[in-house]
Parts: C-alpha cells; structure tokens; sequence
C-alpha cells in the first residue's frame, strides 16, 4: 500500500500541539507525524525549541503526517479541526491525470 503525505501549517504552536494531540488520540502512530517551526533565517524541528519557553512564539508551525492511503480522510479531517494556514493534501482521484496548462484529463475506464 503506498504511503502520502500531508502537510497543514498553524498560525501557533498551540494549535499544532492540539492537532497532534488530537491525531496520537486517533491512532495515528506518533513516529507518522513530524512538526517543524519556521523561524527567520532558519527552520527547526518544533521538538528542539519546545523548551526555550517562548521561541516558537509567532512562528508558523507545520505538522507533516505520512500514513497509508487509507487512513488520508481520517488526518485531513483531524487537522482541519484545528483550523490551518495552509494544508496540503494528496490528489487521491486515480481516474484523473493532470497535464500541461492546468488541465486535468480523465482516463478511461479498463
């Protein structure tokens, strides 16, 4: 089964730490789940600034999750819970292929 990956930014560290709560609660196994804090100059894993207090304060923090496909609904609809900037999610339709200028091309049936 193949493995996705999707990505939701949060505008604070609190909401990305209930995000996560949230998708250890639903058994998402936590070595599936990454956070990242996006600092001037730097990126830096959210885990590394999590004990200098306020250094995550104000940075948008991303929760990347890869699990098997069939468990891609169950995350997206647990970080959107938590209200993201931004989420990035898989293209989960197999009868549709993307081509040059934006268009998407339906494949025929076998």
């Amino acid at each position: 089964m193949i493995d996705e990956t999707i990505v939701a930014v949060f505008d604070t560290a609190d909401h990305a730490g209930a995000a996560v709560r949230d998708l250890l609660a639903a058994k998402i196994p936590k070595g599936a789940i990454d956070q990242n804090a996006f600092r001037p100059g730097h990126n830096t894993s959210a885990s590394d600034t999590a004990a200098d207090g306020n250094a995550l304060e104000g940075c948008p923090i991303s929760v990347s999750v890869t699990v098997k496909r069939a468990h891609v609904i169950q995350v997206i609809e647990t970080l959107e819970r938590h209200n993201p900037i931004d989420l990035d999610e898989p293209v989960l339709d197999y009868g549709a292929k993307q081509v040059s200028g934006g268009e998407t091309l339906r494949l025929a049936e076998e």
